[in-house]
Formats: structure tokens, C-alpha cells, sequence
């Protein structure tokens, strides 16, 4: 089981303690492996090492129900964008599955599962969860949902699948496609990337796959994360494998900002994740360590200055995944969840102090309120970058097309169907 804390620490052996409680740890915890918040922001879905998924209610921090949705190693969940109670996970296993956590049935079965002939690295869903991009190896292949779910079967095998595929763009990246993503306020809009250190912008609503790519931003290393930021969301971060922060616009493919040396520069090992706050126009950047202390870094909009947050110490191992909790009055960021490989899922105050004024929840049991609080350590350290926008990579978009060696490819008989995203069927 997960720990989970408001303010303190659940053992993972059921145990209640003070924070840190890795002395009371008998068995090996489950790694956290990400975190996702529901569309209206009322839930929380943790994937774990254990190859289930943990709701949690946002609002008391209850425990909702665990779901054991694989049989091999999570590669990556989702909430729907349409729905607070359906999400999607991929796996190892070679599936993408659909679920409805709202199901009253003893042993939750998902709505849908579609088996594929390989590993599943990451998928992307659209807005209506009709459209489903999936990546195998150095391809995106796109499948039909609503066709699928017609056919009202509940595991859509390899095999019928190819009468619910839109097609495939094929060998866009020359490496492990790292993971996909449709732009929040655009459905046609996809990013891809990839360990060969591209990230690729399609437009899905293009029926001629020579005219689909938008931009290819060369990071020029393994990208591990990547998110977007900005009013209309046209900002993309990279995060790499060799910890360097880049960012970009990306339809004009330029370079906005590149910081090769957070690590140096905030005494961290590792870059987590970056949150967009919109009624600031400011991102936070969250970096790490390896004993679990972190730091959160908050990056102007004036020239790109990054400013050492302070540092947290209750995790006691790598900390996978951090998420905003935003007011939903203010927009201000209320707070922020944080899981790691020492399986714990930690609330954090928004100034990066331990959340002290909540006990902790296990399946709907209370404990007695208990309080502790990270020590504040301060990092002066300051980045300033010019605003003013770097030369874009040699060439413009198209020319990048075609010095990508690669090429993309869509099946003919269903390219018509990709081109016609606002109604594919």
C-alpha cells in the first residue's frame, strides 16, 4: 500500500508515525511513478510499482479504491479530459485500457482494452476520448474509439484492431518515442518525443502527412519531460535525461531560453517536472535530489530569471513526480502532491513547507493530528537570460522537414479519416 500524507506519513505497513518513517518501513515500498488530477480537479490518481492505480479524494485525502490495472510495469496513466471518473493507463503489457472508477462492481474491470503487438511506451487521448495516439517503439498509431467501443467488445485484440486503425505515423523519430501529448487547448495539436532528442508537432486535422508536421525542435539530447506553458499554450518545455531546461515557441520552432546547468547552479541531481501558472505568466520548476530533498524554482517571464526555492526533506529517495494543486477561486497555486521511489504521496503548503494541519487518511480510518515541518534552506542562486528570443535551429520548419531524415507516413485508405478530426467517423 501507498503512503500517503497531509501533514505526516503513513508506514507502508499500515503503521502511523512521525515523518520521516523509513525506520518503521519493513517491506520495500512501491515506487510512485506519476500523478494525475482529474478535469475537475477533485481527485487524484497515483500509478505505483505495484501495477495498480490509487485514487484519492483531493478534498479530505481519503483513500478511494485501488485498482490493479496491469500485469506489467505502468508506462502511463490519464485522466480523462471529459469525464472526472474515467481514465486511461498503458503498460508493458502491451495494452492501452479505459476505465470507470465510479463502477459499483466488486472486481472493477475497464471499459475497454486494446492489445497491441508490442510495448506500449505512452499514449495521448484527445478531448472527447475519441481519438486515441498510441506509441510503439519510433511510431504514433491512431485508433478510432468510438468504433472501437461499437463493436462492444471488451478486449479489442491486435488483430481487430485494424478495423478501428486511423493510421500510423511511421519512423518520425529515429528512437523510443518518450511520450505524446495533445496541446490543452487545441484536439488536432500533437507533440511527440523521443530518446533521439526531438520533439515533433503534428497537426492531426492535416489529411496530407507532408503538410501534418508543424515544427521539429532538436533539444539535442534524450528527453525525459515535456509540458506547455503561455496564454495559448504555443511555450514548450523540454526537460532532458542529462538534466538541461529548454524552452520554446514551439510553432516557430525557436529557442526561447536554455539553462545547461540547474544542477551546478541549485545543487540538485535531477530535474522533476515544470508547472505553468497562468495569473502569474510564470512557470515553477520542482528539481531534486537523490536522498529526496527538493527545491522549487520559479522562472520569470521577464528574461527568464530562476530563482532557488526552498528545499523539502521528507522524502528519503528519489521523488518522481511533483503536481500543482491551483484555488479554484484565485488560481493561485494552493499546494502541491509529490510521490517517490520511498513510496510515499506528500502534500506540500505553497511555499514549499510540509503541509502540519491535517492527520493522516488510510481507506477512510483517522488518525490522531500529529505535526512536523521540512527545514527551510534557502538557495540564492540567480539565472537571468535575455528575453529576446534566440535565432531558431538552421532552416526554417520545412527545411527541418527534410533534413529529419525520417518520414511520416499515413496509411491512404484511412489518411482522409486523420484529416477530418472535428468528425472522424
Amino acid at each position: 500500500m501507498l503512503q500517503v500524507a497531509k501533514g505526516h506519513v503513513l508506514n507502508h505497513n499500515g503503521m502511523r508515525g512521525e515523518v520521516p518513517c523509513s525506520a518503521d518501513v519493513h517491506d520495500e515500498p512501491d515506487y510512485v511513478f506519476d500523478i494525475k488530477l482529474s478535469c475537475d480537479n477533485k481527485m487524484c490518481m497515483v500509478s505505483s510499482s505495484d501495477m495498480a492505480v490509487h485514487i484519492y479524494d483531493l478534498k479530505s485525502f481519503s483513500f478511494v479504491k485501488r485498482i490493479h490495472v496491469h500485469e506489467d510495469r505502468i508506462s502511463n496513466i490519464s485522466f480523462s479530459r471529459n469525464s472526472p471518473n474515467m481514465f486511461w493507463t498503458s503498460s508493458d503489457d502491451r495494452t492501452v485500457k479505459f476505465w470507470d472508477f465510479s463502477s459499483t462492481l466488486y472486481e472493477m474491470k475497464p471499459i475497454i482494452t486494446f492489445k497491441f503487438e508490442e510495448e506500449v511506451q505512452t499514449f495521448a487521448v484527445n478531448q472527447n476520448d475519441t481519438l486515441l495516439a498510441v506509441g510503439l517503439g519510433c511510431d504514433i498509431h491512431f485508433v478510432n474509439v468510438q468504433k472501437a467501443i461499437s463493436l462492444k467488445i471488451p478486449v479489442v485484440s491486435s488483430e481487430t484492431l485494424k478495423s478501428c486503425d486511423l493510421g500510423a505515423y511511421s519512423d518520425i523519430h529515429s528512437d523510443l518515442i518518450t511520450q505524446l501529448d495533445f496541446i490543452p487547448n487545441n484536439d488536432t495539436i500533437l507533440c511527440s518525443s523521443g530518446e533521439d532528442g526531438l520533439i515533433c508537432v503534428f497537426d492531426t486535422a492535416v489529411e496530407s502527412y507532408e503538410e501534418a508536421v508543424v515544427s521539429i525542435l532538436n533539444i539535442g539530447c534524450p528527453i525525459r519531460k515535456f509540458g506547455y506553458f503561455g496564454p495559448n499554450f504555443e511555450g514548450l518545455f523540454a526537460l532532458s535525461t542529462v538534466e538541461t531546461a529548454s524552452f520554446w515557441h514551439y510553432p516557430s520552432a525557436q529557442r526561447i531560453a536554455f539553462f545547461p546547468d540547474l544542477r551546478e547552479k541549485l545543487s540538485v541531481d535531477y530535474l522533476v517536472d515544470c508547472s505553468y501558472v497562468a495569473h502569474t505568466f510564470s512557470l515553477q520548476l520542482f528539481a531534486a535530489s537523490f536522498e529526496g530533498h527538493g527545491s522549487f524554482v520559479r522562472i520569470e517571464p521577464n528574461g527568464f530569471s530562476i530563482e532557488g526555492g526552498q528545499m523539502l526533506g521528507q522524502h528519503t529517495s528519489t521523488i518522481r513526480c511533483c503536481v500543482p494543486l491551483f484555488d479554484s477561486t484565485s488560481h493561485n497555486i494552493r499546494g502541491y502532491l509529490t510521490g517517490g521511489e520511498d513510496g510515499k504521496l506528500l502534500l506540500w503548503n505553497s511555499d514549499g513547507s510540509f503541509s502540519q494541519d491535517s492527520c493522516v487518511m488510510d481507506d477512510g480510518i483517522e488518525s490522531e493530528n500529529q505535526t512536523s515541518r521540512a527545514d527551510a534552506i534557502r538557495d540564492d542562486t540567480t539565472i537571468t537570460v535575455l528575453s529576446k528570443l534566440q535565432e531558431p535551429l538552421s532552416g526554417s520548419s520545412k527545411s527541418k522537414k527534410k533534413l529529419h531524415q525520417s518520414k511520416v507516413h499515413l496509411k491512404q485508405k484511412h489518411k482522409k479519416c486523420i484529416g477530418l478530426r472535428h468528425d472522424p467517423y
